[in-house]
């Protein structure tokens, strides 16, 4: 880890950063169209300082204003180095590029206090209304989710570099705008007692300036590791989501998207011949798939919580088996409990229950389809999601499924309750289930607003070229 003296203005490399007390700066960084604009020293830059300055010169005079400010506060403080993004990696050598975005959550642990500056709070507004209102550049990035989180200690600056608050003092607060508990804030729970689902709903509202950052900045959130490639595109969070499954035991990765709750017991109806109108292939839909794009789509996934194994085959009234996870470059073997239904046109759906809970009493479970036209005789390869408006699903001697959905969902809800009182019983099996579109089904989905304009456009002998 390499940090800067606060007294010197040079670099020291550090092996752990346990064994050191340091500062690190934790701010948005300045772009040119932003109202001030403020030039960000890149550690070439402040090499290249370094090199030319004089032993005896005061070389912070040399540095941005940032840096300055924040050396001066370390000093203050009693803290002889500090750590800035900006400024301490080399971003032009990718194997540090790396280690440091798979660092960077333990650095930030590690510290001794992270000052994050919000350069676009003015001391004489009331720094709570920013903090409320969530207009603050720093509470909307990606980056600074594991910069607010990991560190004990964070006392946050104004623009004019005056304390505002710390961290623990602001806690209820930060909670209510941000929607982490105060008690991971506080450091008093910790973050791998989360669900997936909900530590992925605290970065859905954020933004990066690149979409595989969406991905890198929440590896330290995960306690997972990620090589870093720029220009992989979407491809970044479904890495990300695989390594998730390869270290944690937990089935809410997969709660995300619109849900339904099913109430309803109804008579048993055989299934007749099935449409095939609603059997078309939507794989073109992100939906249809088991992995979500970006955290974007845990926006819905509130009052998820994990159950154990155990306790999801004790509902179910199954032996105990352990999930295991198969990862293709297009989907995952798994083996699931399922339980066949139909719906009104007598298409086919499996429920495949998750160790996954809502407001504690319901079982949430995948809706999932055939991703052939006819029923496969062996493994089953599904995508997820009803095709169309549901208003009945029927589970062979068993109960109905009234009004599941008024649109795409994903997934249902039940009652423990409900799933006790019927006859029939969900049964494991394996499955195949696609995990993300391919790069021809993206551009597809990405194209379709496109050429559904082309379509209702005028026609081709009409348009006027010029060259």
């Amino acid at each position: 880890m390499r940090l800067l003296d606060t007294e010197s203005g040079r670099f020291e490399t550090f092996s752990d950063p346990r064994n050191v007390q340091y500062a690190i700066l934790s701010h948005v960084w300045s772009k040119r169209e932003d109202t001030v604009y403020v030039f960000e020293q890149t550690f070439q830059d402040i090499v290249n300082i370094q090199t030319e300055s004089e032993p005896d010169s005061n070389i912070f005079l040399k540095f941005s204003f940032k840096i300055q400010e924040a050396c001066k506060i370390a000093r203050r403080h009693g803290l002889k180095y500090i750590w800035i993004d900006t400024c301490c990696i080399d971003k032009q050598s990718s194997a540090e590029l790396s280690e440091a975005i798979n660092s960077m959550y333990h650095w930030y642990s590690c510290s001794t206090v992270c000052y994050a500056y919000l350069n676009d709070v003015v001391d004489k507004e009331d720094p709570r209304l920013y903090l409320r209102l969530f207009r603050c550049k720093w509470f909307t990035r990606g980056w600074t989710l594991q910069e607010l989180i990991a560190p004990h200690n964070v006392v946050f600056l104004s623009g004019s570099w005056n304390t505002i608050g710390t961290k623990h003092e602001l806690a209820d607060l930060i909670s209510n705008t941000t929607g982490i508990p105060s008690s991971i804030l506080r450091h008093e729970r910790l973050v791998a007692d989360v669900s997936v689902a909900e530590r992925m709903r605290w970065a859905a509202r954020r933004q990066v300036t690149v979409c595989e950052d969406e991905a890198y900045c929440l590896v330290g959130i995960f306690d997972v590791n990620l090589i870093p490639i720029y220009g992989e595109g979407r491809r970044a969070f479904t890495r990300l989501q695989q390594a998730i499954l390869e270290r944690i035991p937990d089935q809410s990765i997969f709660v995300w998207g619109h849900r339904k709750h099913v109430d309803t017991l109804g008579s048993p109806r055989p299934p007749h011949s099935p449409d095939p109108t609603l059997s078309i292939n939507l794989s073109g839909s992100q939906m249809s798939y088991l992995l979500a794009s970006s955290p974007q789509d845990f926006t819905t996934s509130l009052d998820v919580t994990t159950t154990s194994h155990y306790a999801l085959a004790k509902h179910l009234g199954l032996d105990v088996t352990l999930t295991k996870y198969t990862t293709t470059p297009f989907g995952i073997h798994t083996r699931l409990p399922l339980l066949l239904c139909y719906d009104e046109a007598g298409t086919p759906y499996r429920l495949a229950f998750l160790a996954c809970q809502v407001a504690g009493k319901r079982l949430i479970a995948l809706i999932l389809r055939s991703a052939q036209l006819s029923e496969p005789a062996g493994d089953m390869e599904m995508l997820v999601g009803s095709l169309k408006p549901i208003r009945d699903l029927n589970i062979r001697n068993t109960f109905t499924f009234q009004d599941i959905s008024h649109g795409y969902h994903r997934l249902a809800t039940i009652d423990i309750g409900l799933i006790r009182r019927s006859r029939a019983r969900p049964q494991p099996a394996d499955v195949y289930i696609r995990h993300a579109p391919s790069s021809s089904e993206h551009a597809l989905s990405r194209d379709a607003p496109l050429h559904e304009m082309l379509c209702v456009s005028s026609p081709f002998d009409k348009l006027e070229v010029k060259m």
